[in-house]
């Protein structure tokens, strides 16, 4: 639960305080960390995947602060934006269809909002990357790829479907992984903007 904040701490040493919404979104994601200790707590869980969304949101509203949707957009034309619906769509049922089958059913609408916003997520980092490829745009779609690997790993052993001893050091690591590209992703392209 620490790394969160040592993450958000290597953002500031690199950024500063240019960028809150991602200091914002490393922070939802770090209270989500702490609602979903508790086992067994459906209210506690669904709070956590809401303020794991809300981190999402913010991260996709900060790539459209920089442009770098917009810069796709450019290059690509209007084609581009209908591509990462799709492509965020194309995440997000499989997930929701796996996952949602194995769920009680007063679950599988907030798990499908959850999905698409985690895949909306991911995809906008990609769309970012074609719009200013670089090391650092780069850096956010493996953080918004990683997220998505770690989200479904966490989501497939809740409902049976990944075992194993070994299945929450996974889901750990490209975790933290995915909020360390996304936040020195961003810091690095704020630097250099």
């Amino acid at each position: 639960m620490l790394l969160v904040p040592l993450i958000a701490c290597a953002h500031i040493i690199v950024a500063g305080f240019g960028m809150p919404l991602v200091l914002a979104a490393l922070a939802f994601g770090l209270l989500g960390d702490i609602l979903l200790i508790p086992k067994g707590r459906v209210m506690l869980f669904g709070a956590g995947g809401a303020s794991f969304f809300v981190g999402h949101v913010l991260y996709i509203v900060q790539a459209f602060m920089l442009g770098l949707p917009q810069l796709t957009a450019e290059r690509f034309g209007a084609a581009s934006a209908a591509a990462c619906v799709l492509a965020a769509a194309a995440i997000a049922i499989p997930i929701s269809a796996v996952i949602g089958r194995r769920l009680p059913k007063k679950l599988r609408a907030g798990l499908a909002v959850y999905a698409f916003g985690l895949s909306a997520m991911a995809a906008v980092m990609l769309c970012s990357f074609f719009g200013k490829p670089c090391p650092a745009s780069g850096m956010l779609v493996l953080g918004g790829l990683l997220f998505v690997v770690s989200d479904t790993l966490l989501g497939s052993g809740i409902v049976g479907l990944v075992k194993g001893k070994r299945r929450g050091m996974w889901v750990m690591l490209t975790y933290i992984l995915a909020q360390l590209g996304l936040a020195m992703g961003f810091a690095l392209l704020y630097i250099n903007s």
